[in-house]
């Protein structure tokens, strides 16, 4: 998933750091377990 969009410019333009990307990524997984506490992700 890391090069997923590297030779996408569009993309690339709005990607941030890699920390900004994984809190990003952290905040969805939280959205989805509040939403549906009754999905495991493993």
């Amino acid at each position: 998933m890391k090069n997923l969009f590297f030779n996408v410019p569009a993309r690339r333009n709005f990607l941030k750091s890699n920390a900004a990307e994984m809190r990003h990524i952290v905040d969805e997984f939280i959205r989805v377990a509040l939403a549906f506490p009754h999905l495991q992700f493993s």
